[in-house]
């Protein structure tokens, strides 16, 4: 059985709701033990082992979400912008990377909410492929 440790960072709570999509997936999919976990709960050292990195970027996938540029387009927008900076910094090198929309809430006020569970599950569809 594949250990899995899933792990997010959230201030709107889209980034939690996604990783728990993730560890059904890789759980009820294929069969992996999976933890999931804030980041700021469970820091360690992961240079060395299988990573994939996502984040929620609802202002940058809003472009999409808008019908304004590719979905494929705003991934990578985001994936330069946040991710990329983000992997350098923990020098892990992973084995996927991606984005998705998140939501945007004010004053109590939904701004926006791009936050999409098909794309979430088509990812970790993919993961649970490449960590067999």
């Amino acid at each position: 059985m594949v250990k899995t440790l899933v792990l997010y960072a959230t201030r709107m709570g889209a980034s939690a709701d996604t990783a728990n999509v993730i560890g059904e997936v890789l759980k009820d999919k294929y069969s992996h033990e999976v933890k999931v976990y804030n980041i700021k709960e469970k820091k360690n050292n992961y240079s060395g082992k299988k990573t994939a990195v996502f984040v929620s970027a609802g202002g940058t996938m809003k472009a999409y979400s808008d019908g304004k540029v590719s979905r494929q387009e705003a991934v990578k927008e985001a994936v330069e912008a946040y991710v990329d900076p983000f992997i350098t910094q923990l020098g892990i090198s992973p084995v996927s990377k991606t984005s998705f929309g998140g939501r945007f809430v004010m004053f109590g006020k939904e701004k926006f909410n791009n936050w999409n569970r098909d794309d979430i599950v088509e990812w970790a569809e993919e993961l649970g492929n490449i960590l067999k």
